[in-house]
């Protein structure tokens, strides 16, 4: 539990936009080398890391989870010296008014409505970003085009509860690094692939790229889902099973191994996790999603259970040495 709560901690102070995730690649391989020393380790072009965990036969199953988290990013500066900026993937600009922006060259400021409204509207142009700068050259000096943010937000931990920018979006990675460390030195009937995806957040779909040149018998996405979905999911409950996110339709013959409570459900992640798993399924792959409840995902204070985390790692640990 407390490996768990250290994971989750030390990705939420990593900033990881979209095909920026250099350094949570660093730490994931150096958790590996400290925690799986046999297992094999790869890096495709778009950045996705693979470990994987050697079995006895020919077979191989796929765990996989996202490494970026969703951000805002610098699209120009008015005439005032205020950064302007779009969304890459599904933070709310609505939840990051007047929070700190945390730029990740270092650059400092605070999220501000453009025009005085009596309700905060959920929408990128309507906001601006003040870091100081005089005009709009000097911002842009300070905070080029393309340059990723997010609100910045302490983390905190209550009891097995963990609260934080990014803890969501992230808990996938924490999963599988969880389920790298039971794993390893163990007997295996089939090869882990664990699948560490980039560009989820924006739908590049990085996985199944992944998945085709692997060739698994069969894979499991991880993913936040929200605790107040139709099926009620509680924080602590344990990770379920998701039958269906999005147009996606999770392949019964995995879904049913997991042996976890069957929600439909729609990820709170819908373009990463929830779209990879369509590209296994199209490439003839069967594929499940597992759910971790979790809350507020979206915003700076993303909320997880370290208890939900754990258990999905067992469950999956037990679920790659399966028959497929």
């Amino acid at each position: 539990m407390r490996d768990v709560k250290k994971i989750l901690s030390d990705l939420s102070a990593i900033i990881s936009p979209p095909s920026g995730e250099a350094k949570v690649a660093e730490y994931i391989k150096e958790y590996i080398k400290e925690t799986a020393p046999n297992a094999e380790v790869s890096e495709d072009a778009l950045g996705t890391i693979t470990v994987a965990l050697q079995g006895e036969n020919g077979r191989a199953v796929m765990l996989t989870a996202s490494t970026d988290e969703s951000v805002f990013a610098v699209n120009d500066a008015d005439g005032d010296g205020r950064i302007r900026f779009a969304s890459l993937g599904t933070l709310s600009p609505s939840a990051a008014a007047y929070c700190e922006a945390e730029f990740e060259n270092g650059v400092r400021g605070t999220v501000v409505p453009v025009e005085k409204s009596e309700t905060l509207p959920d929408d990128p142009l309507k906001y601006a970003v003040d870091i100081g700068a005089e005009n709009k050259q000097d911002a842009l000096s300070k905070a080029a085009p393309g340059t990723a943010f997010r609100p910045s937000s302490s983390l905190f931990v209550n009891g097995d509860v963990i609260t934080g920018p990014s803890v969501a979006a992230k808990a996938g990675v924490a999963v599988l690094l969880e389920a790298a460390a039971s794993l390893s030195g163990r007997e295996l009937k089939n090869t882990v692939l664990l699948t560490f995806a980039s560009q989820g957040k924006v739908g590049a779909r990085s996985a199944g790229p992944a998945a085709v040149a692997l060739s698994p018998a069969a894979a499991v996405s991880v993913v936040a889902v929200p605790e107040n979905s139709l099926k009620k999911i509680p924080l602590g409950g344990g990770p379920v099973a998701v039958a269906t996110a999005g147009p996606v339709v999770a392949d019964p013959r995995v879904r049913d191994v997991l042996g976890l409570p069957i929600a439909v459900t729609e990820p709170t992640r819908a373009q990463d996790d929830g779209i990879a798993a369509a590209r296994f399924l199209s490439k003839g792959v069967p594929a499940g999603i597992v759910g971790i409840p979790a809350r507020y995902a979206g915003t700076t204070r993303e909320t997880v259970d370290a208890r939900d985390i754990a258990a999905a790692a067992k469950t999956l640990s037990e679920f790659v040495n399966g028959e497929f």
